[in-house]
């Protein structure tokens, strides 16, 4: 996908380490739980995701394979992989792919 998009391949290790720590513990209470509050994981997913997103040099491909060997389950709200491929390749005038 880098060479399709005309991007930079930045290395799998560098996006890795821009990830929050998938076994951090959730210290929410019960109430926070009921009352929806988020989870510390994706409270830091979605502060690492513009920032990984950025690094990857916007590469949905890139981002899907730091996150998948991170081993972080992102929700579709934080990154759905065929919208952002769709996005990505519309913005370069692929549509033939």
């Amino acid at each position: 996908m880098c060479e399709v998009l005309e991007t930079r391949h930045t290395p799998l290790e560098r996006l890795i380490a821009l990830l929050p720590d998938p076994n951090m513990p959730d210290t929410r209470t019960n109430d926070e739980m009921w009352h929806g509050k988020p989870s510390p994981l994706y409270t830091a997913l979605t502060e690492a995701m513009p920032v990984l997103r950025k690094q990857a040099d916007g590469c949905p491909v890139c981002v899907f394979a730091a996150l998948r060997q991170a081993k972080i389950p992102a929700d579709r709200d934080l990154f759905d992989l065929k919208a952002e491929c769709k996005a990505a390749l519309e913005d370069v005038g692929r549509t033939d792919i």
